[in-house]
């Protein structure tokens, strides 16, 4: 299986265009999209403005480095982040976004990861290194006192 996945902040407002997020937050976006009609075509058009920077981590990165990588770039902007959040005018959350293909990747990931492993430690076929993460008390409070909430979408092939 082959694992694809990114994480990002998000912002989406009805009122504020994404270059006033930006000089709100003191950071500028990696992607921002403005707000279109409900009315859904090639690509459909947002129903909210959209704000997103995010990790900066390769897709094929384990998610605890996403989630670290993330929050650096968040943490100088952490008070401005409480604001936007705690006005209620927008949504912000971490948006966690994992692809999950079929694939030969499984062998050549586990024979890697268990190369340096003790050998009294096994890892069993289906446990792929990249399914699993994890954040720490200190990261769970730090996203609680910013109001930050955490959105996870996960594809996979089965029914395409």
């Amino acid at each position: 299986m082959k694992v694809r996945q990114r994480v990002y902040l998000s912002v989406h407002s009805n009122e504020f265009l994404p270059e006033r997020i930006s000089a709100d937050l003191g950071l500028t976006a990696d992607e921002s999209r403005l707000r279109g009609s409900r009315i859904l075509g090639p690509p459909p058009a947002p129903r909210h403005h959209m704000w997103s920077l995010f990790s900066g981590a390769p897709e094929t990165s384990r998610l605890d480095d996403h989630f670290a990588a993330l929050f650096a770039r968040l943490s100088p902007a952490s008070e401005a982040i409480r604001r936007l959040a705690e006005s209620g005018k927008h949504e912000v959350c971490i948006a966690v976004v994992r692809y999950f293909d079929p694939g030969p990747e499984d062998d050549a990931v586990l024979a890697a990861r268990t190369a340096g492993l003790a050998p009294d430690i096994e890892i069993l076929r289906g446990q792929h290194p990249l399914l699993g993460f994890g954040l720490d008390s200190k990261q769970v409070s730090w996203l609680g006192r910013l109001g930050v909430s955490i959105d996870f979408d996960e594809y996979g092939d089965e029914y395409e």
